[in-house]
């Protein structure tokens, strides 16, 4: 597949088209590389059109067996072939454009589920994982960055982000996880634990941070990261039976 060097933006998450120019007569869409990870932003005029004529106008020449997903503005995907008919009217829409026979796992609440797509949306993913967005609070979290955001119905998430963490239900918070700060056992309601929060437990709150400097390191962590160290402002996934260990030092 032919491709030009056109990427108008990239981003974790695809937001929101940019507003037709002139209402009725053009729509605004994106254009996912799926292949690449490339979006393109372009507007097209109203009618019927085909998602390889779509792929021509950013400079794309599609396999014949590539797959086509279209996305409406409500999160809806879609599978369609790259000769249907797509009629360009009132509603925005996007188009993504990836591999034959691709698939991507991912996990949920550390259950693990499959995509047929690299990119899918907040309601895609609620069906994947079998619930709907009005019971299940979905989440993404990344390794550096944003931190946490959201999933809507619209969101679109790439699977393939080497910066993404995890995906999870935001309701379902962690009852009574044990760790270990100090040779001590404490019991966690939460899915992470963050620098302050060690720092206080492992001193009983009597810690004085304009005249302390503190080291925070942790064993038996989550399955991306076992062991390693936290800094001031940083947090961790929390596992049963994680071992912290704090200890501070005198600045003077």
């Amino acid at each position: 597949m032919r491709r030009d060097p056109i990427t108008d933006h990239e981003s974790d998450l695809i937001t929101d088209l940019p507003t037709s120019p002139s209402a009725g007569q053009v729509i605004g869409t994106t254009f996912i590389d799926a292949y690449t990870g490339e979006h393109h932003t372009l507007f097209l005029a109203t009618g019927e059109l085909t998602p390889r004529q779509v792929a021509r106008e950013v400079g794309l020449s599609p396999y014949s067996g590539s797959n086509v997903h279209l996305l409406d503005s409500r999160g809806k995907m879609k599978r369609i072939n790259l000769d249907d008919q797509i009629n360009v009217s009132g509603s925005q829409f996007k188009l993504i454009l990836s591999p034959p026979n691709f698939s991507a796992q991912f996990l949920f609440n550390d259950q693990k589920f499959e995509s047929f797509c690299r990119y899918v949306s907040g309601s895609e993913l609620a069906t994947i994982i079998g619930g709907n967005l009005e019971e299940t609070e979905i989440w993404c979290e990344w390794h550096s960055g944003k931190k946490k955001q959201r999933v809507l119905a619209e969101t679109v998430i790439d699977l393939l982000d080497g910066n993404l963490k995890r995906i999870f239900d935001h309701r379902q918070v962690k009852q009574n996880i044990t760790i270990i700060v100090n040779g001590r056992r404490r019991f966690i309601s939460s899915y992470e634990i963050c620098f302050e929060d060690l720092t206080r437990f492992a001193f009983d709150g009597n810690s004085s941070a304009n005249q302390t400097i503190y080291t925070v390191t942790y064993l038996n962590g989550p399955p991306d990261s076992l062991e390693g160290s936290l800094i001031d402002g940083e947090c961790v996934s929390i596992t049963e039976g994680m071992i912290f260990n704090v200890t501070q030092t005198d600045k003077s």
